[in-house]
């Protein structure tokens, strides 16, 4: 997906429209048949314990893409903040170009996993 700062932006502010792409993405690529058997979707807060479920089973090497390549600890929390729109960007970019095991869409997982704080504390103690 390619976005510019204004998609960015916009799924910034709709995270659990956001939450539920990245969702029915997920889903898709772990067993398409089920998202296509036009079952309703789970309420945005069941949504967020699968994406941190996910995101835990992937936080050794989410650390190693993020803190080590990208240097994301290295950011103070106030570009953290104020730069979003190009750290998710950078985030999209890494996760794209990265061995995770599913192509879930890069660019809603980098949303989430900033707009959601998940990397705040993810590179504490992270030594390259």
């Amino acid at each position: 997906m390619q976005a510019n700062d204004e998609d960015i932006a916009r799924l910034l502010d709709n995270s659990d429209e956001t939450l539920q792409r990245w969702y029915e993405r997920f889903l898709s690529e772990e067993d398409s048949e089920l998202i296509l058997a036009g079952g309703e979707s789970p309420p945005p807060d069941r949504i967020r314990e699968i994406f941190d479920r996910w995101f835990d089973r992937r936080r050794n090497l989410l650390r190693v893409l993020l803190c080590g390549r990208l240097g994301y600890g290295s950011l103070s929390s106030g570009k953290r903040t104020t730069g979003e729109i190009a750290v998710i960007a950078v985030v999209s970019s890494i996760l794209a170009s990265s061995p995770l095991p599913e192509a879930v869409d890069p660019l809603l997982t980098a949303t989430i996993l900033v707009g959601r704080h998940k990397l705040d504390r993810l590179c504490d103690g992270y030594e390259t």
